[in-house]
């Protein structure tokens, strides 16, 4: 399974949210989330999976390349 990374900068927990929302609205399955500042702002992590033939799309949704969000493989 190739896991890739999304990560967006968040005013507050709701930002959180809505990333996650875009990935699930790209295409893709959130697996993880990761939000390191409190409510005055921070970076979320997204971690996500799609089917292998989506991927260039789900990402470009994103507004990334494959490359860009590529974060490890993780074995089934």
């Amino acid at each position: 399974m190739i896991i890739y990374q999304y990560v967006v900068e968040c005013e507050n927990r709701d930002g959180v949210e809505s990333a996650e929302y875009d990935v699930t609205k790209a295409g893709g399955k959130v697996i993880a989330t990761d939000y390191d500042g409190d409510d005055d702002g921070g970076d979320a992590f997204i971690d996500f999976t799609c089917e292998p033939g989506e991927a260039e799309e789900v990402c470009r949704k994103l507004g990334y390349t494959t490359d860009e969000l590529y974060f490890k493989e993780k074995e089934d």
